[in-house]
């Protein structure tokens, strides 16, 4: 590979990173959360990526009421796709039955700022979330 090569494949990959940066930064404003531009959030679909972001939302605020924190404080440290096999979400309770219904979402790790320990919410597409503090 010749040094112009070189060049061009370095400015395009830098040009690449720079607007998936800005993209992301931009959807992320959405979110409460701080960003964290290493976290990718990109989607398939925008109703997707809005599904997901009003989902993440919900859980965090759901976080940050639990546990008498500003949702400012929440960040999100990763997240990944989910298949749900019942309506538990993968939290079951203890002596509650669950309907059997499969449906897709996503866990969402969280931290609170200063404090130690993850915080870990499930949430699928039909709009149900939940905190699940035994893994």
């Amino acid at each position: 590979m010749n040094v112009q090569t070189q060049i061009i494949l370095t400015l395009t990959l830098t040009l690449f990173f720079i607007i998936s940066w800005a993209l992301f930064s931009f959807f992320h404003k959405e979110s409460n959360i701080p960003h964290s531009p290493t976290l990718p959030i990109f989607s398939k679909t925008t109703t997707d990526l809005q599904l997901r972001l009003n989902m993440l939302n919900k859980s965090a605020n759901d976080l940050s009421k639990l546990l008498g924190v500003s949702s400012q404080d929440i960040v999100l440290v990763s997240f990944k796709k989910q298949h749900f096999i019942d309506s538990s979400l993968n939290c079951p309770q203890p002596d509650t039955a669950y309907a059997q219904t499969i449906s897709d979402g996503w866990m969402f790790v969280f931290k609170i700022v200063a404090q130690d320990g993850d915080y870990i919410y499930f949430a699928n597409k039909d709009g149900k979330y939940v905190y699940c503090d035994e893994l």
